[in-house]
């Protein structure tokens, strides 16, 4: 669904409050059309969620820790070798187009972004 759909079928995620994934499926409950769709899917979206939820990460503790310590002390140096190896070993295929570019891009935005 596009955004234009999205406000249309549920306008409360236009306002100031926050609006959960359960309010959206419980919002969806009896309502005709695409909210059935929603409902269809509210497994997958639950997956999506526990995916993608910068507030509440899916992340071991240990993990968030070495995380911090790498934010904490960033590397400068950047390894396309090593990078693509791991990237090859992990059997990703192509889902990142350009790879090599999509590094260097990608690689010099977080140096600009350190910087500020």
């Amino acid at each position: 669904m596009g955004l234009k759909t999205l406000l249309k079928m549920y306008p409360q995620i236009a306002g100031d409050e926050p609006v959960t994934l359960e309010d959206i499926l419980e919002y969806s409950q009896g309502k005709p059309g695409k909210h059935g769709d929603v409902l269809n899917y509210a497994h997958q979206l639950n997956i999506n969620k526990l995916l993608m939820d910068l507030a509440d990460p899916n992340i071991p503790e240990q993990d968030i820790e070495t995380i911090r310590e790498v934010m904490d002390n960033p590397n400068d140096h950047l390894d396309i070798l090593a990078f693509l190896r791991l990237y090859n070993e992990d059997t990703l295929g192509n889902s990142i187009p350009n790879t090599r570019e999509w590094l260097y891009t990608a690689f010099n935005n977080l140096k600009v972004f350190k910087k500020q």
